[in-house]
């Protein structure tokens, strides 16, 4: 018997994608972390451009994921221990992808199977 409402069909995809979202080691931890390497060999003492641009457009995302993963961990908290998952979690399915989509893009790094 599963807890709460986690027999739900999106419950596993969603968890799946937080924890790829969120975990240092998942999909968006791995390409900041690669992003922000290449960005760091990129420049000169005198000439960081190409950094600054990264950490500026690296924050913008960081803080969308943030407030993403707030909202997904309570809607998995709510799916286990509470009425269920709400109907936004669909899109919340969506807004996961694309941010580690995005991440794995201002990195410069193909997606897992590409």
């Amino acid at each position: 018997m599963t807890p709460g409402h986690t027999a739900d069909p999106n419950y596993q995809p969603l968890a799946a994608c937080y924890k790829q979202l969120n975990a240092s080691v998942g999909r968006f931890g791995n390409a900041v972390l690669v992003g922000d390497t290449a960005a760091l060999k990129s420049g000169t003492p005198a000439h960081d451009s190409e950094y600054t641009s990264f950490s500026a457009r690296l924050a913008a995302l960081g803080n969308q994921r943030d407030r993403l993963a707030t909202k997904i961990k309570e809607d998995l908290f709510a799916a286990a221990f509470g009425p269920g998952l709400p109907q936004v979690s669909n899109g919340e399915m969506a807004e996961c992808r694309s941010a580690i989509a995005r991440a794995e893009s201002l990195a410069g790094i193909s997606p897992p199977g590409n």
